[in-house]
């Protein structure tokens, strides 16, 4: 436990202070964390295609870590846990959260017409 706090006390303080591999260290922690989080809802088979993607870009993301380029590792990361947290909705809501969210991705300004939000009756 000790051990956890100073590895975050660590990634936080470099964080803050701008240095670009403590930057790209806490971007490799969330990553890491929400990659995990989607492998543990089911993702590798509810969601194969954004956990495949979510995956190879990790994969990526520590080769450029492992090569200090801080800066590119650090969009991968983000990339990752973007595709990650994706991942892990879809494994746990299913299909219909996978088009709505790519409906919403492709810059679609309103929900379709048919579109129903299950327990809406709070807003009656």
């Amino acid at each position: 436990m000790q051990r956890l706090f100073l590895g975050w006390s660590v990634a936080l303080v470099l964080g803050l202070t701008g240095c670009a591999a403590g930057r790209s260290t806490w971007f490799l922690l969330e990553a890491n964390k929400a990659w995990k989080d989607a492998r543990d809802a089911g993702a590798e088979q509810a969601a194969a295609y954004e956990f495949q993607k979510a995956s190879l870009y990790r994969d990526k993301a520590f080769e450029e870590w492992g090569y200090c380029q801080y800066g590119d590792a650090e969009e991968l990361f983000r990339e990752v846990a973007t595709l990650s947290h994706t991942a892990e909705q879809v494994a746990l809501h299913g299909e219909e959260e996978r088009e709505l969210m790519e409906e919403l991705e492709q810059g679609a300004e309103d929900l379709p017409d048919d579109f129903e939000f299950e327990g809406d009756e709070w807003l009656d």
